[in-house]
């Protein structure tokens, strides 16, 4: 049977609307303006892809500290996160932190994750949450994957209420503080689930800030 007769006695018959339809995917991003003492210093972008269950998050960090227009630092940190089912399947990073290379790939093994970087391979609890706080989530973790070395990573979480931010182009609005203290120590701001702000003291003790310019996070990630 020739393919347009096929096509034409299916429809004729009402078969095409059993046929499956291609799922789409539902895509968002959340892009932050990197402020060091005031200035701008870079981007931090993170866009998010969802197909079912499944969940891919490609991250973009890219900074560049200069001084008389010359460059003292830079940062560049590549990601794809990949989760399944609203578990951590893993995640492949690539980092420059100012000309120390490092790499991790991480995949669930069961309930343990695998981790592989330059130095080595280990496992670690598959409970581990990565170090990339995009959800509210984040915070009930036992502990962290530093996704930048692999290692896990602990520090105690410490709600601190509500309070007024304010985005890259001026708007207010109430996001529920956490302060983190240990391995990690810096400051998280979401807006119901949402991760809305960031700040934390650098080694050189300036203060990274870490201001919302692009909100469209997927909606229930982990429904």
């Amino acid at each position: 049977m020739r393919r347009r007769t096929f096509s034409t006695t299916a429809a004729a018959l009402g078969l095409t609307a059993a046929l499956p339809r291609p799922v789409r995917a539902e895509t968002g991003e959340l892009r932050f303006a990197v402020m060091r003492s005031g200035d701008r210093i870079g981007a931090h972008v993170m866009r998010f892809s969802r197909t079912g269950d499944a969940i891919e998050v490609d991250i973009d960090i890219q900074l560049k500290v200069t001084i008389a227009y010359i460059p003292v630092y830079t940062y560049s940190h590549r990601n794809v996160e990949r989760w399944s089912g609203g578990r951590l399947a893993g995640f492949s990073s690539r980092t420059d932190d100012n000309g120390d290379a490092f790499q991790v790939d991480c995949t669930r093994r069961d309930d343990r994750l695998h981790v592989v970087t330059l130095e080595g391979e280990h496992d670690l609890p598959g409970d581990l949450m990565p170090t990339t706080y995009w959800h509210r989530r984040f915070m009930e973790a036992p502990g962290w994957i530093d996704t930048q070395n692999g290692k896990q990573t602990e520090s105690t979480v410490t709600p601190m209420g509500s309070e007024q931010i304010v985005d890259a182009g001026g708007r207010i609005f109430p996001a529920d503080r956490f302060h983190l203290e240990g391995e990690l120590t810096l400051d998280l701001w979401y807006r119901g689930d949402n991760w809305v702000k960031l700040t934390f003291e650098a080694s050189d003790e300036s203060i990274i800030e870490y201001e919302l310019e692009t909100a469209s996070p997927l909606k229930d990630p982990f429904a």
